[in-house]
């Protein structure tokens, strides 16, 4: 199964100003351009989701929704219900339309094919000989990536690092060329984040086992605005400041002990699918008893 991964720190190059298209206030990359409408519809059923949550977890538990609150009780712990919310309140901002650079909110850039690197091996920084990435489009130098690397061989959907310029501390995610031929062009998935039918072997139901027709990637995964949702819960507040992430797919996630949750961006994206999930997910209560402590 593919993950999206990873989270890498990028150092600074050189100034260099990107030409980029300014849509629904996050920063769309040329490369991107013949999916731009269906990046649109996902980044906004992501805003959705993030907000629907939120919207959830605001509630009196009593009043929440049962699907949203076994699932928060599956990821999260009480305590950490204050970080958790600041997260969701956060994400809409990098989605909103035509939203410029704020000192408070750096709007993130997609990319959606690897053409901008240059790899390159010899001496960096500190290190006689080392693999190393040049970012013509984001002006950076970096050692090899290993969601890089992941990326152009088809185990990891995106990865998200961070850009360093003066004044400007943003995030650029890199989503990859295999998973958006493999989400564009089967029946199963559905880019725009649509639910399919829930009768039959295809279906949403993250225990089902894999078959030979299904896509490489998670069957949640494959949904780009679930993909995105990840991608934009390392944009934590105050930070950006996630090195990596603890749990990917649904077992990882549940296993995952709740202390570690709010960091988990994998997390935050399954308990914003909560509500819209919940016709064809009807296994919650059971996972609530045999969830891993």
């Amino acid at each position: 199964m593919a993950n999206t991964i990873s989270w890498s720190r990028v150092l600074l190059l050189s100034l260099f100003w990107l030409q980029l298209l300014s849509v629904n206030g996050y920063f769309l990359d040329k490369s991107c351009e013949p999916i731009e409408h269906k990046i649109g519809v996902s980044m906004h059923k992501a805003r959705e989701s993030a907000e629907g949550a939120l919207t959830e977890l605001n509630k009196k538990e009593e009043n929440q929704n049962t699907h949203v609150k076994a699932l928060r009780k599956l990821f999260f712990r009480d305590r950490d219900m204050a970080r958790v919310k600041s997260t969701y309140h956060f994400i809409p901002f990098l989605t909103e339309i035509n939203k410029p650079h704020t000192p408070q909110v750096q709007q993130p850039t997609i990319y959606c094919n690897l053409n901008r690197f240059e790899e390159r091996h010899g001496p960096l920084y500190d290190k006689p000989e080392v693999d190393y990435l040049i970012d013509r489009k984001e002006g950076i130098v970096q050692e090899r990536l290993e969601g890089y690397d992941k990326c152009k061989d088809g185990r990891s959907m995106a990865f998200t690092s961070i850009v360093n310029k003066p004044g400007r501390r943003y995030l650029s995610i890199q989503l990859c060329p295999w998973y958006l031929n493999q989400i564009l062009g089967t029946e199963f998935t559905n880019a725009e984040g649509t639910l399919p039918d829930a009768h039959g072997a295809k279906n949403y139901d993250p225990k089902r086992q894999s078959s030979k027709d299904d896509p490489d990637a998670d069957v949640f995964s494959s949904r780009l605005d679930f993909t995105l949702l990840h991608e934009l819960a390392h944009a934590l507040p105050g930070g950006y400041d996630l090195e990596d992430d603890p749990a990917y797919g649904w077992h990882k996630c549940m296993a995952l002990p709740t202390a570690e949750g709010w960091r988990n961006p994998e997390s935050y994206a399954f308990l914003a699918l909560g509500e819209p999930i919940r016709a064809v997910v009807l296994f919650i209560p059971v996972l609530m008893i045999t969830r891993c402590a």
